[in-house]
């Protein structure tokens, strides 16, 4: 059942310029409701879904190819990625019912994202 957790977090490309993206929100920022409940299974969770939907957007916008589904990257182009966004990233918002601006450092993410692909 989902607890109702959201995140938001953006970077800033020298090229695209902003790129922002959340998870267990709805089109009008509140939390999303699902037959399970509302916004996210947990925080981890939802930081997860904003670092994939960021890379996948860097990567459309670089790359202007047909659609690659996440799982269907190399390990390496996947690393790549999350480096590159978790080194810019400012979380806008993270928890549950919704916080303040907060941050992450790259490390504390990475050692979630390797506990989430293991």
């Amino acid at each position: 059942m989902s607890n109702g957790y959201s995140a938001t977090g953006r970077i800033i490309d020298d090229i695209f310029g902003l790129l922002e993206a959340s998870s267990g929100l709805d089109e009008d920022g509140q939390l999303s409701i699902h037959p399970s409940g509302e916004g996210c299974v947990s925080e981890e969770n939802a930081k997860r879904n904003v670092v994939k939907r960021l890379a996948n957007q860097l990567r459309s916008k670089r790359d202007k190819q047909n659609f690659i589904y996440w799982d269907m990257l190399a390990s390496k182009e996947k690393n790549q990625l999350i480096s590159e966004i978790t080194t810019r990233l400012i979380w806008v918002g993270v928890g549950q019912k919704r916080t303040k601006l907060t941050e992450i450092s790259a490390n504390e993410f990475m050692q979630a994202m390797n506990r989430a692909v293991a």
